[in-house]
């Protein structure tokens, strides 16, 4: 997902993930950031909280955001 993906766009999105949790298989979360937007860590941070919000089903994470290539990953998986 973008870091300036709509409100709606990402809730479709979260939706999606919701699904996969459910059905029990894990989800990798990949915020692509382009340019200058790979300096703002904290700004990309907040944006995958706000995302991790949208998600209702019960998850727990993987472990920390990682950054590299291209953005951030993070993996979560049913509780």
């Amino acid at each position: 997902m973008s870091a300036r993906a709509a409100a709606n766009d990402l809730l479709i999105k979260a939706r999606q993930a919701d699904k996969f949790l459910l059905a029990g298989h894990p989800v990798e979360i990949n915020l692509f950031l382009r340019g200058r937007e790979k300096r703002r860590r904290d700004w990309a941070r907040e944006k995958l909280e706000e995302f991790m919000k949208m998600i209702t089903a019960e998850h727990k994470r993987g472990g920390e955001p990682k950054f590299g290539g291209r953005g951030m990953i993070m993996q979560i998986s049913k509780k």
